[in-house]
């Protein structure tokens, strides 16, 4: 439930503006990729099913690994991030600079963090893109137990 995802982006400081949302519709066994309160806040409702989202966040800091059950593209506008994949348990990652694309495929474990390590008391910002109506995400139970 939303609850997850907002507590979520307290524990890890991570603070996201949706700017383009879908209509949310999910169940109760999986939670909104960008939560309501982000969703709500959109600037720009649509029906297309594109979610539009700036997350800010201080180096070290980014969400958990998540699967999510559609693309996700990743654009950094200000700061170095670490666009990180899983595939069983081997673990890759891809250091991402400003305007650089990463574009994940559905059912891709992933997770995203600053690593602009050299400005350390500065928030630094990630735009991502999420296709679909509803999309939703889930973490495996190792993360929620983290939580």
């Amino acid at each position: 439930e939303d609850y997850l995802i907002e507590k979520i982006l307290k524990v890890f400081a991570i603070f996201q503006y949706n700017r383009v949302s879908a209509p949310k519709n999910h169940d109760r066994t999986s939670f909104p990729q960008v939560g309501e309160q982000a969703g709500a806040s959109a600037t720009i409702k649509t029906s297309e099913g594109s979610n539009l989202v700036y997350c800010n966040a201080k180096p070290g800091k980014g969400p958990m690994m998540h699967i999510v059950d559609t693309n996700e593209t990743l654009i950094p506008i200000r700061g170095k991030w670490r666009c990180s994949w899983k595939i069983e348990v081997l673990v890759k990652y891809y250091d991402a600079d400003p305007l650089d694309v990463i574009s994940f495929s559905a059912g891709v474990q992933r997770r995203f963090e600053n690593i602009t390590f050299e400005e350390p008391d500065a928030e630094h910002i990630l735009m991502f893109l999420i296709r679909g109506n509803a999309p939703q995400a889930e973490f495996s139970s190792d993360e929620v137990e983290e939580i």
